[in-house]
């Protein structure tokens, strides 16, 4: 499984973000580094069609095909109604990815994040790591071939962190996995390959 960008290119108003920017990611985990700003979170939501290019193609297993068919993807900043409650965001992720069937997979993860007390509690009375846990639960529902993650460890406890690096870890088996972070601590403890979208390592 590959995914590839071709010469994609993005700016705003005079400033460019990325220019005739190609890289190619294979199945497993990849990591994009680059200091903030330079455009890592920006591609991630051009994959995942939240923002749109300029020009340029990107191809899963040689195809142009919409993100959602294959992909799932979880941001660093999370946008939600805050009257939501944990248990009608679950739900609700639920029907948008036809997830029901995997319901006892989706208790298991809320049992892992130890997040049930919060189930009935809106999203405005939650704190921003708590808030994180229920959209990286979202992130890891229904069947994706490609995972995107900006910043997972922004907000999350260490313990947290180490239940996500366990499920990514399963995951890395048969999906491809990409991943923005500044986090070494993450790089460390789930090897994978390192792309530097500045330098156009590839």
């Amino acid at each position: 499984m590959k995914l590839i960008i071709k010469d994609l290119s993005k700016a705003y108003s005079t400033h460019k973000i990325f220019e005739n920017l190609s890289l190619f990611f294979a199945q497993g985990v990849n990591y994009l580094v680059a200091p903030n700003g330079a455009g890592k979170s920006t591609l991630l939501k051009i994959i995942a069609e939240i923002e749109k290019k300029d020009k340029g193609e990107i191809y899963f297993n040689g195809e142009l095909e919409k993100f959602s068919s294959y992909g799932s993807y979880i941001p660093d900043k999370m946008t939600m109604y805050p009257f939501i409650t944990g248990k009608e965001f679950i739900e609700l992720i639920c029907q948008a990815k036809n997830s029901f069937k995997m319901q006892s997979n989706i208790e298991a993860m809320i049992a892992d994040f130890n997040i049930r007390q919060y189930m009935s509690v809106p999203f405005a009375k939650m704190s921003l790591g708590t808030q994180k846990k229920f959209f990286i639960i979202a992130g890891l529902m229904g069947e994706f071939s490609c995972l995107l993650m900006d910043e997972p460890s922004n907000a999350i406890d260490k313990h947290s962190m180490e239940i996500i690096i366990s499920y990514l870890k399963k995951l890395s088996g048969d999906k491809l996995i990409l991943i923005a972070t500044h986090d070494q601590h993450l790089q460390t403890q789930l090897p994978g390959k390192t792309f530097n979208i500045l330098n156009n390592d590839i």
